[in-house]
């Protein structure tokens, strides 16, 4: 008689035993086994010889055969998952709430998860919504679905939560601002700053709420004045003549240090005719960020000079009206006549004050500066310092175990030599607590894992370090090294590999410093990690295996 598919070997690492289980019960539906004998004897034959062995072992003094399948599946069961606490399960699954970015759907399917081993019952739906309202850390959906009426089930509260969530969703896309508009400004908020205002756009060419740039209007001609870019409603000759600022139609412009006012950049012009149809209006945020320290230049301007940054980005060359003051007196300072030219910025506001005077592209094409010179004198890399090397490269003291990238240690054994087992030795009762410690550490991490059997065992010697905890030794020389070949070279050859670029001595600090880099890098990139008490740099001597070494050379302890 044909059979319908193959169950396989439990293999522990990549199912559980319940999952396993499962498995076979639909081989047996998908093939019409129903005996329990049958049962029996289909699981000890596809189990595999390790599975079969514990079965073997938990039964005893008993036979495999001596029992049913449902008592062999629930023994290995219990012996790879025991019963976990029903307080502690139910104590994980009151206490699990919705995560930020979580879906409904997954929150729902861990929470249903939990509820495995928590003995709920027939409340467990009950259970599972109130678990989804309490945990959801939705505000509004909490209050919808506290409002609907009795009964509500899990698979209602499930469906309402589930379009809540796609209904805010798309309402996020709906209101999402066009890209092509604007680049994302990174940095501290200004307290001060409120989103109800930011939002809170005039559109000068319709007095609508929304950005000029956006406008439908913008390429319409006033009925008014026959301008294009606005309409009558909005018109600034239909108003009355705007008052301008007399400190901006002059040569001499004043900037305000952004220092002072952090607050929001708004545009600045004379007349609504010289706008662009398409400029507009953004609201900047504050950045708190590390000044760099600028570029400047001296300049000499009607006999005097005058200290500037060079700032490629000021279109024009500014000076403040406290600088214009100080350089020239009255009655001699060069005059100040009205000036067509009309600025216009989004991140600067041109007002009294006593900002730094900017050498900007209209006089640099005039100027030729030294740029050669200007770039070593302000790009100069700044020297190097330990603690900068050391921080570079910090993720190489990580209190965290390493893995070398660049080989793979092989450990030959004879094949003609026996396993050796060794019970292990007696542990002095003080040294308990930490050796099991350890061990979890050991196992938790990666580096050990637990095995049912083995034919090489080597009995643990606990050793105490310095700071109190232990390390956990193997006493190899009575197994593995007595049939292993073992390389007898006194360094690992990956590490003379890694290190043999090394040339030369440093005869500076700032060489021994790169030379220093040079080798944390190379470690970092090998994936090693170092413990960083155990290292000391920049140390006049250093005393190595009974000899002290300086820079005069190697002398005796």
């Amino acid at each position: 008689m044909a059979t319908h598919g193959s169950v396989g070997e439990f293999a522990p690492g990549k199912e559980t035993w319940l999952s396993y289980a499962e498995r076979l019960e639909q081989y047996f539906l998908a093939n019409d086994v129903q005996a329990q004998e049958k049962k029996r004897a289909i699981l000890l034959s596809v189990c595999g010889a390790s599975t079969y062995q514990l079965i073997r072992n938990l039964v005893s003094p008993q036979k495999p055969s001596e029992k049913t399948f449902d008592e062999l599946v629930k023994l290995v069961q219990e012996h790879h998952q025991p019963p976990p606490s029903v307080t502690v399960q139910r104590f994980a699954f009151h206490s699990r709430t919705r995560k930020e970015g979580e879906s409904i759907a997954n929150f729902v399917a861990h929470l249903r998860e939990l509820s495995e081993h928590c003995q709920f019952g027939d409340t467990l739906n009950d259970m599972l919504r109130d678990r989804l309202i309490c945990g959801c850390n939705d505000d509004r959906l909490q209050r919808l679905l506290l409002q609907k009426p009795s009964p509500l089930t899990i698979d209602k509260a499930f469906t309402i939560a589930q379009a809540h969530e796609s209904a805010e969703r798309s309402a996020k896309d709906l209101l999402r601002p066009d890209s092509s508009q604007v680049n994302s400004l990174k940095g501290r908020r200004d307290p001060n700053f409120s989103r109800d205002r930011a939002v809170s756009i005039e559109c000068y060419r319709c007095l609508g709420a929304h950005s000029p740039a956006v406008c439908r209007f913008k390429n319409v001609a006033c009925s008014f004045c026959k301008k294009t870019g606005h309409i009558a409603r909005a018109c600034r000759s239909k108003r009355g003549p705007v008052q301008k600022d007399t400190h901006k139609s002059t040569h001499t412009t004043r900037r305000k240090n952004l220092r002072d006012t952090p607050k929001r950049a708004h545009q600045i012009t004379d007349s609504e005719a010289d706008h662009s149809p398409n400029e507009s209006t953004y609201t900047l945020f504050n950045m708190n960020t590390n000044r760099v320290k600028p570029i400047q230049v001296t300049v000499n301007v009607n006999g005097v000079d005058i200290t500037m940054e060079v700032d490629t980005g000021a279109s024009v060359s500014i000076i403040s009206e406290s600088t214009y003051r100080k350089y020239w007196e009255k009655g001699q300072a060069p005059p100040i006549v009205p000036s067509s030219t009309n600025l216009k910025t989004y991140t600067l506001t041109v007002v009294k004050g006593s900002g730094p005077s900017l050498l900007g592209r209209d006089w640099l094409l005039k100027i030729k500066l030294n740029w050669e010179k200007l770039h070593l004198n302000y790009l100069q890399p700044k020297a190097l310092k330990l603690e900068d090397v050391l921080n570079r490269h910090n993720v190489l003291f990580k209190d965290e175990l390493g893995l070398v990238q660049s080989t793979q240690a092989k450990l030959h054994v004879d094949p003609q030599s026996q396993p050796k087992y060794f019970r292990p030795r007696p542990i002095p009762y003080a040294l308990r607590g930490k050796v099991e410690q350890e061990l979890e550490r050991l196992e938790k991490a990666g580096i050990i894992e637990p095995v049912e059997f083995s034919e090489w065992a080597a009995p643990v010697v606990p050793v105490i370090k310095r700071d109190g905890t232990v390390r956990i030794c193997g006493d190899y020389k009575l197994t593995v090294n007595q049939a292993a070949k073992l390389d007898t070279y006194p360094l690992p050859r990956w590490m003379i590999s890694s290190l043999n670029w090394l040339e030369g001595k440093s005869v500076s600090e700032e060489e021994h410093l790169q030379t220093l880099d040079k080798v944390l890098s190379r470690l970092k990139a090998e994936g090693m990690r170092l413990k960083r008490d155990k290292y000391a740099f920049m140390l006049p001597k250093v005393e190595y295996l009974g000899h002290v070494i300086t820079a005069k050379g190697l002398h005796p302890s």
